[in-house]
C-alpha cells in the first residue's frame, strides 16, 4: 500500500527544486552580467564591460550555468504541474473508491 500523499509531496518537492534552480540561474546571471549576460534583454542592452581572459571565462561559464538552470527550472515546473494533476486525480479516485 502506498502512502496517501506521496504524489502531493512529489509535486511540492519538484516545485521546491524548480525554485532553487531559478535562484541558481539568477545568481549565475548576476555573475555573468558585466561581460556576457545570459539574458541580455533583462539589462536593457547595457553590458559593455571590458574584462581580461579570466573574467571572460568566468562570465561564459556563468552564462552556461544560467541557461542550464533556467532550462532545468522549466522542466521541473512542468513536472511539478503534472505531479500536482496526478495527485489531484488520485485523491478524487481514492475518495470515490472508498465510498
Amino acid at each position: 500500500m502506498r502512502p496517501r500523499h506521496s504524489a502531493h509531496r512529489a509535486a511540492l518537492l519538484l516545485a521546491g527544486l524548480a525554485a532553487v534552480s531559478v535562484v541558481v540561474a539568477a545568481a549565475a546571471e548576476h555573475l555573468a552580467w558585466p561581460v556576457a549576460p545570459a539574458f541580455p534583454w533583462a539589462h536593457s542592452g547595457s553590458y559593455s564591460y571590458v574584462a581580461g581572459r579570466s573574467g571572460e571565462a568566468v562570465a561564459h561559464g556563468a552564462q552556461v550555468v544560467a541557461w542550464g538552470s533556467s532550462a532545468l527550472a522549466v522542466v521541473l515546473s512542468l513536472a511539478a504541474a503534472v505531479a500536482g494533476v496526478v495527485a489531484s486525480i488520485a485523491r478524487r479516485t481514492d475518495g470515490a473508491a472508498r465510498s
